[in-house]
């Protein structure tokens, strides 16, 4: 047990780079991966054909090929068609060798978190969702997948641009700060969870 010790001493400063490299890896490839994950499952559960075909290929390709066999394709593949990684610092760390791990890792977890998404909404376990659109916009509500579950509400994104609704926030939240200055609690308004 000494020599462990020992040796996680010596070693200290290599086992915290490779700890910050694991998180930051970890994060901007969970990060990347939950967005385009959630925008494949839309697709996936879209009304339009070639979207949906689109996004069922790409996931049980992606699912049924071994992550190495990605990473490895993704390292060796981008040079080969002359797409060089520019060097990229974040948290000090230059992350341009670790860029083809962290795309074909984004790759793979995005077609994982797709699925999950996916399997949340048709099983029920996502029970609410709201779509948002300005007051200018039309929505295709014909081809939009959340269109048709329960509890989706439709609401317009034009209300909280108004002058009346953001002159009434102001006020809302001056008079917040006053009553709690004043040590008068029960008349703060909460604008949130009423």
């Amino acid at each position: 047990m000494a020599a462990f010790w020992k040796i996680l001493v010596k070693y200290r400063m290599l086992f915290i780079g490779g700890v910050k490299i694991t998180l930051i890896v970890s994060v901007l490839t969970i990060i990347v991966g939950t967005f385009f994950g959630i925008l494949m499952a839309f697709m996936k559960m879209s009304k339009i054909k070639p979207l949906r075909w689109f996004a069922n290929t790409y996931v049980e390709f992606i699912r049924g090929t071994p992550v190495l066999v990605q990473i490895s394709l993704v390292f060796y593949g981008l040079p080969m068609m002359g797409i060089n990684i520019p060097s990229i610092m974040v948290g000090g760390t230059d992350i341009s060798r670790l860029a083809a791990g962290i795309i074909a890792l984004t790759i793979n977890t995005t077609a994982y978190i797709c699925e999950i998404v996916r399997g949340a909404l048709d099983m029920g376990w996502i029970k609410g969702a709201g779509l948002d659109v300005l007051a200018s916009e039309e929505p295709e509500l014909e081809t939009n997948p959340l269109v048709g579950r329960e509890n989706v509400i439709l609401t317009p994104h034009s209300a909280f641009y108004s002058v009346e609704s953001l002159r009434a926030l102001q006020d809302i939240s001056c008079d917040n700060v006053a009553y709690f200055l004043k040590g008068e609690y029960e008349k703060v308004h909460r604008i949130i969870n009423n």
